[in-house]
């Protein structure tokens, strides 16, 4: 049972967020001789970036040995003991940090049973520490903030941003909104680093941001933040915001309907096809490889392996038919994250579906289906259970 109290875990998500910080700015500038674009700068960042994240994963789970971990790398948690879930991006501004631009940031929150809890933002460089919790408001730096009383477009400073697939996406809508916001606001900013765009707004600096295909360690922690500073958080039509959604718009409040009406351009592709998909079930025989298929499994989801993966935040409805013994399950999801082609680095192409609707007798035969392969014959060939894997058809 966890006797921590809610100011434990404040206490040691900023200690770690300060820790993984110290780390960054210490080797921020040794960049120093790797040509911008090489290979070298991409495997540097990215080892700092590790660093970082097994700092604060360790600080955490030392503290609360039973608690879920969800972060970019490690996919979704494992830990099922725990309503707790820590969601972290070590680096909020890879890219900044890369090309030596000081501006990028720590984001932690805690989820409790779905719900975010506590969140933590910190900027090295400023030594800025942004800190909320649920229904007790936000600070930084230890002083209460609050968002701005900006009460029209034309005096609002802006914030926005665009994601990696910019120059292969198929939307055009966003090039537009920001066209038609430049046209209103008194100025749009794109700093890069999305969880400090918000905590931005939530301390008065921004009055409002915008942007589309952000992942759950993007937005968790400064969402809060904001929220509990007096902002709102919705999606691009004003509906409750989700950690897992497509859409972000935040705002002070009082020009949340005026950015919503820029927003709301004719003939627009915000509302993500609800698209049917078929799994495949086949048999791998790298057991490390099934082995990773399973824990993509247990943890609330799948991974489903594709060329051209479906966007961030595409609503799913997938059947799952199992051979041995005969079932079908039918499980509602969301893509939550993405490997493109262009990546491969991080792994075959495709896409990790989270599950949102799932029925509690299917969940059961999915974690006994999980239980039976890890405890099963390690030679694929001698077990009659498999994995949801292959080339999705879409009906």
């Amino acid at each position: 049972m966890d006797v921590c109290t809610q100011h434990d875990y404040k206490t040691v998500a900023i200690a770690a967020a300060r820790i993984a910080g110290t780390i960054l700015e210490k080797h921020f500038s040794k960049r120093v001789g790797l040509d911008d674009g090489s290979e070298a700068l991409t495997r540097w960042t990215h080892a700092e970036e590790r660093r970082a994240e097994q700092v604060l994963v360790k600080t955490i789970q030392r503290a609360f040995p039973t608690h879920a971990v969800l972060t970019e790398d490690n996919g979704w948690p494992t830990s099922r003991e725990s309503p707790y879930t820590w969601i972290i991006d070590p680096l909020d501004g890879t890219v900044n940090y890369a090309h030596g631009v000081p501006v990028f940031c720590i984001s932690i929150a805690l989820e409790e049973n779905g719900r975010i809890v506590l969140g933590v933002v910190y900027h090295p460089i400023r030594r800025d520490m942004f800190v909320a919790e649920a229904g007790q408001g936000s600070w930084l730096n230890g002083d209460p903030i609050h968002v701005s009383m900006v009460d029209n477009l034309d005096r609002a400073l802006l914030a926005t941003g665009f994601g990696y697939d910019v120059r292969d996406s198929r939307e055009q809508e966003d090039p537009a909104h920001g066209a038609a916001f430049a046209k209103q606001a008194q100025g749009i900013r794109r700093t890069g680093v999305v969880a400090l765009d918000l905590c931005c707004v939530a301390s008065g600096r921004f009055d409002g941001f915008w942007e589309r295909h952000l992942d759950p360690w993007d937005t968790a922690a400064a969402a809060l933040i904001l929220t509990e500073s007096g902002g709102l958080v919705t999606d691009y039509q004003g509906e409750p915001f989700s950690i897992f959604g497509s859409e972000l718009l935040a705002s002070n409040g009082i020009i949340h309907e005026a950015m919503q009406a820029v927003l709301a351009t004719p003939g627009d592709l915000r509302r993500e096809p609800r698209v049917p998909l078929t799994m495949q079930i086949v048999y791998e025989s790298s057991d490390a490889f099934k082995t990773a298929y399973v824990q993509n499994l247990s943890r609330g989801g799948l991974f489903i392996q594709a060329l051209s993966p479906l966007p961030r935040g595409t609503s799913l409805k997938v059947t799952l038919p199992f051979a041995d013994p005969p079932r079908v399950v039918e499980v509602e999801g969301v893509v939550t994250w993405v490997h493109s082609a262009v990546t491969p680095d991080r792994g075959m192409p495709g896409m990790g579906v989270k599950f949102t609707e799932i029925a509690p007798d299917d969940w059961a035969f999915i974690e006994c289906l999980v239980a039976s392969i890890l405890d099963g014959p390690a030679n694929a060939e001698e077990t009659h259970q498999s994995l949801p894997y292959g080339v999705p058809s879409i009906l």
